[in-house]
Formats: structure tokens, sequence, C-alpha cells
């Protein structure tokens, strides 16, 4: 599904068609990773969040590859509206991934289809994912440098939200000596992520202000 849904936004982009972009989303597998990290580091499960990372960074690295080969056949869309819209980034596209994140959370908690609220998380992660695959194919590293925070700081934004919503929600370990290690790894999760968003909002302030200059 992965492979399938890069192709689809990659086409998607060459043809400037937000329908064909935002359709890939129905099919991309972006939620389950990104979710099962934040879970896995509720309860402290450093074996799943171990599995759920590695997964995360093999779905995006496809991504990224499918893209690039896009681009030994196809131009690069510099005059894509779409295309332009993930070369950059902004505090705004951080708080709707976040909220992006908060809903996927709350549709696992409350044991709802996933499928409409993993069409929100994939539009905040593969699209940007394609766009810098497609850069750095093209050699475009302003670009590249552009979609790259993006897509990091929507995936911490989205763990974010998912760590705060299952802390929220009293999730915890069955065993009692897992209780400890948990309410470690969950502490140790908000500050790690809190500090990478905080660090990338500093570096997006930084670099709009530089382009003002």
């Amino acid at each position: 599904m992965i492979v399938i849904s890069a192709i689809v936004v990659t086409i998607g982009f060459i043809q400037n068609s937000q329908a064909v972009i935002i359709g890939a989303m129905v099919i991309a597998p972006m939620l389950g990773p990104v979710i099962s990290i934040a879970f896995s580091a509720i309860l402290g499960d450093f074996q799943l969040l171990r599995s759920s990372t590695v997964t995360l960074l093999y779905a995006v690295f496809i991504v990224i590859g499918i893209s690039i080969g896009f681009t030994f056949f196809f131009p690069v869309p510099l005059d894509s509206s779409e295309f332009a819209l993930r070369t950059h980034v902004n505090i705004v596209d951080m708080v709707l991934a976040f909220a992006t994140g908060i809903a996927g959370a709350l549709s696992i908690l409350n044991r709802l289809p996933g499928s409409l609220v993993g069409v929100m998380v994939a539009v905040a992660l593969i699209p940007p994912n394609v766009v810098l695959g497609m850069s750095i194919g093209s050699a475009m590293w302003q670009e590249a440098y552009g979609s790259m925070l993006l897509l990091v700081g929507n995936i911490t934004s989205v763990i974010l939200a998912g760590i705060i919503v299952f802390s929220l929600s009293g999730i915890r370990p069955v065993k009692w000596d897992e209780v400890n290690k948990a309410k470690t790894s969950r502490k140790l999760s908000i500050l790690f992520v809190s500090l990478v968003i905080i660090l990338l909002i500093i570096v997006i302030l930084f670099s709009n202000r530089i382009d003002l200059v």
C-alpha cells in the first residue's frame, strides 16, 4: 500500500492534481506505525517502540526511493502549487499535524474506524515525503531542506499528540513492576519529542526570518 500510494501521490504532483494526491491518502497506511510509537512510549515497551520506529523509517525511505526514481523519467513540477506548498514549513503546519495526531489517538481509544483519520495523518506525512524524494532526485537542496523540516515536524507533532492523549486517558501497564518503567518512559518521551519540536520551531522561525531579509 505504501508503494502504491507513493506512486499515485508522485503522479498527482506531476499533474498538479489535488484530487489525485488526496485520493492516494485513502490507501496510505501511515497511521499505524506513528500511533504505535506513541503507544509504546506510554507503556515503556521498548521492543515495540524499536519495531514501530523501524517500520515508520522503512516506509519513509520506500517513499523517498520511489519519488527519486520518478525524477529520472519526469521533470520536477516546479510550477505545481501542490509541490511548492510542501517545500517550506510554517508553525500552522505543525499545529495541523498535532490535531490529526489527536484525532488518530482518539479513534484508536474509541475503537472507531481509522480509515478517515488515517487519511488526515497520511496527508500530513506522505506528500512532504514525496516532495523530499523528488527534490533530492533533482538536486534541489533548498526544497529538500524545507520538505524535510515539514516531514519531521509533522511526524513529531503527531507522535506528541498521541503520547499526550494516551497519557491523559490513563493507559498503564497491567503488571505492577512495569508501572514505574512506563512512568519514566512517558516523561522522557514527552520531554524528548517536545525538545525536538521546539528546536524545529526555532529553525523554522530562523529560516523564515532569513527569507524575509
